[in-house]
């Protein structure tokens, strides 16, 4: 499969956002250059230490496929919603053709082992370091999906994880937009018995599906394309590291599949998208127990309330 080079230069208070949409648009990671601008022929050019800094120039990577242009086109769309402020000019992009195996080698900079607490250990397939072996290992091949861990809110919704999962835990784990898969595995490896997986890129599923069988989970957990509209039943604890505007939306449907005193992560929110989202949890009967921040991005826990 080819590839195809993102660089855009953006103000850089908006770096959270836009990085945050990258991955959303189907990014497997970004890489942040701050203090740098894009000069006309792609090349990064740093910002000296005497100039203001007011540029961030961020880099991902889409496949080369029929949902290319779809996708560089919302791109192109969202930053044009970017503030210019006090700059004549709100952003650049830069695409250009890059080949697989360039993106591999990419991947490979950046995408180190991480530790969550001292219990579980994500990295890609290519790390060679030895493991504890009291430590659980989880093997993370991102492909195209969102979800390595690096990004803040994913790495919020872990920290929880391995928290709540302190010990093992009957029932079953709902994680909603599903990614790569490493939520659901990695409340696999924490102690949670089953997980069910949705996502509404086909990609992301095909990449969870074979994450689980990297580690030797797919047969417990199940991966398929959708929503929290598409499974029935109900779990003992949901994830969704999505967006304020989803995470609001299916705040009801979400509520009604949480068993008696359930729990939900959810995350994806910067913080001052956090109020909007303990109104909308508190509207569908859920109680905020716990609350982290990590560079600006916030993920709550909340618990059902025992009279729903």
């Amino acid at each position: 499969m080819e590839w195809w080079d993102i660089y855009a230069q953006v103000p850089e208070g908006m770096t959270d956002a836009v990085s945050a949409y990258l991955q959303h648009l189907g990014s497997s990671g970004v890489v942040i250059h701050e203090r740098t601008v894009l000069s006309p022929d792609g090349t990064l050019d740093v910002v000296g230490p005497g100039e203001t800094a007011r540029w961030t120039v961020l880099y991902a990577a889409f496949p080369l496929d029929d949902s290319l242009a779809t996708r560089v086109c919302a791109l192109q769309q969202f930053l044009d919603t970017l503030p210019k402020g006090l700059l004549h000019q709100a952003w650049k992009l830069y695409c250009r053709l890059l080949q697989e195996h360039d993106y591999l080698t990419q991947w490979q900079h950046f995408f180190h082992p991480l530790y969550i607490g001292t219990r579980l250990v994500i990295h890609p397939p290519w790390e060679t370091t030895t493991f504890s072996s009291d430590v659980a290992r989880l093997v993370l091949d991102p492909g195209q999906a969102f979800g390595t861990g690096l990004h803040p809110s994913t790495h919020l919704c872990l920290t929880l994880l391995a928290q709540r999962l302190s010990r093992p835990q009957a029932g079953r784990l709902l994680d909603v937009g599903c990614g790569s898969g490493i939520l659901s595995l990695a409340a696999l490896k924490l102690g949670m018995e089953t997980a069910v997986g949705v996502d509404i890129d086909a990609q992301a599923v095909a990449v969870a599906e074979r994450n689980a069988m990297l580690n030797s989970l797919q047969e417990r957990v199940q991966f398929q394309p959708g929503s929290v509209e598409s499974v029935s039943g109900q779990f003992a604890l949901i994830t969704a590291n999505i967006y304020l505007g989803p995470l609001v939306d299916m705040m009801v449907p979400l509520v009604e599949r949480l068993a008696p005193q359930g729990r939900v992560i959810l995350a994806g929110i910067l913080a001052h998208q956090e109020l909007a989202l303990r109104a909308a949890m508190q509207t569908a009967g859920l109680n905020v127990r716990h609350r982290l921040e990590e560079d600006g991005w916030v993920a709550l826990e909340g618990e059902k309330a025992q009279h729903l």
